[in-house]
């Protein structure tokens, strides 16, 4: 009983700080549709998905093992190891990215570099989120994501008189400057210890391998789409999608991801105890639990949304109002697997994560590029990948139930980490 008031505490701890930001995300969507253009939002999209791509594996993943990692000393060494990891990886980018762009001009070169820095910033606090995570410090991570969106809301109205539309990602990038300077406050390190940290290098090497690699396609998958409307539709297309995405996509998974996060340290716990079938019984709670409590919600965003959208927002945006309704679909299988994302990961099961994000991602593009060439309006296109998103997640939610079937592992045994390595 104590141990689920405990999850049920840690939840509302995000949840209630996501709401918050929920909240403040919702509101701002008039005030900055009314400041910027739908073609400023697509440099925006551009921005956003240089950074998700390079965020994903801005560490190799090494982030994840911190909460897995049972040895305490270990698993403060691995912070040192994933803060490293970011700060090769995207100053080594940004070097590359430079070094081309003096031989022949990379267009949004200025664009790309931004989006290197916001990179770096978002894979800094990312470690450290993962490092309260072990610590069971969910009220500071949410007062830190809260605090995070106020900023970029504040710096993206404060900066559109001086910069225009590159307004949206001076502000994007103020606010991760703030949300790492505060989180990092709260965070103590322990001594660096070489020998310790070179042993779970080791260790966690071919984790970091399959699990950067699945990472990417995931964050491909998600990203391409967005992407896939500025190149093939023009740059107001792309802002109309990414509008509706933050408009719905994001609140609606905000919750899912906080419930994530809690799930990822108390799934941890279990297998490292020996309690699969604990694990299986919060595995089933959870899609059931996200699945019927997310229909509702949805079914009065696809019925009062182009509505609403058109009055607030006007007629310039009544194209985000439609791309709302076709993404229905998938908006609601991804609220329902997001919560139990990590599952292949906390199993090592890196190799079935890998495959299904692969197929994921060569059915994305043949869908966004092959509608493309077959001409296909954007609208037919967005309900196609809706769909086949829907079900692609429906597929990763049987392959999670059939793996955690055959995770037996009983308490007393060998730990589930030693017996993979």
């Amino acid at each position: 009983m104590k141990k689920t008031q405990s999850f049920k505490q840690y939840f509302l701890a995000l949840a209630k700080g996501n709401l918050v930001s929920q909240i403040l995300m919702i509101l701002g969507v008039p005030l900055l549709a009314g400041l910027y253009s739908p073609a400023d939002f697509g440099i925006l999209a551009v921005y956003s998905t240089v950074l998700a791509m390079g965020l994903v594996v801005s560490a190799f993943t090494f982030e994840k093992t911190i909460p897995i990692e049972e040895d305490r000393h270990a698993s403060e060494n691995l912070i040192y190891l994933s803060l490293f990891s970011v700060f090769i990886s995207t100053g080594s980018g940004a070097l590359v990215l430079t070094l081309i762009h003096t031989i022949v001009s990379i267009p949004h070169y200025y664009i790309l570099l931004a989006a290197l820095s916001g990179c770096w910033l978002a894979g800094s606090f990312q470690v450290m989120v993962q490092a309260q995570v072990r610590r069971e410090n969910f009220s500071l991570i949410a007062k830190c994501k809260v605090t995070q969106n106020v900023i970029i809301l504040i710096g993206q109205v404060m900066f559109f008189t001086l910069l225009d539309g590159y307004g949206l990602i001076v502000g994007d990038l103020l606010g991760r400057i703030v949300s790492v300077v505060l989180i990092s406050r709260q965070l103590t390190f322990a001594s660096f210890d070489r020998a310790v940290l070179m042993s779970r290098l080791g260790k966690y090497k071919s984790f970091a391998l399959y699990s950067s690699a699945a990472v990417l396609l995931n964050s491909a998958s998600i990203q391409l789409p967005l992407l896939s409307a500025s190149v093939l539709y023009g740059e107001a297309a792309g802002g109309s999608y990414l509008l509706s995405y933050k408009v719905v996509g994001v609140p609606v998974t905000l919750v899912a991801l906080a419930y994530s996060q809690v799930y990822y340290g108390t799934v941890s716990r279990q297998l490292a105890e020996g309690k699969s079938r604990e694990t299986v019984v919060l595995f089933t709670k959870t899609i059931r639990k996200f699945f019927f409590w997310s229909i509702g919600p949805l079914a009065v965003i696809v019925w009062i949304g182009p509505i609403v959208m058109k009055w607030v927002l006007g007629e310039e945006w009544t194209d985000a109002a439609t791309v709302i309704q076709l993404l229905a679909p998938l908006f609601l299988m991804q609220i329902t697997a997001l919560p139990v994302s990590q599952t292949l990961y906390l199993l090592q099961k890196q190799t079935s994560q890998l495959a299904w994000e692969a197929a994921r991602l060569i059915g994305i593009i043949t869908i966004w590029w092959g509608g493309s060439w077959f001409g296909f309006t954007i609208f037919e296109t967005i309900s196609t990948y809706a769909w086949f998103g829907a079900l692609s997640y429906f597929c990763f939610l049987l392959i999670c139930r059939k793996h955690l079937g055959g995770a037996k592992q009983n308490k007393g045994s060998t730990s589930w980490v030693d017996a993979v390595y």
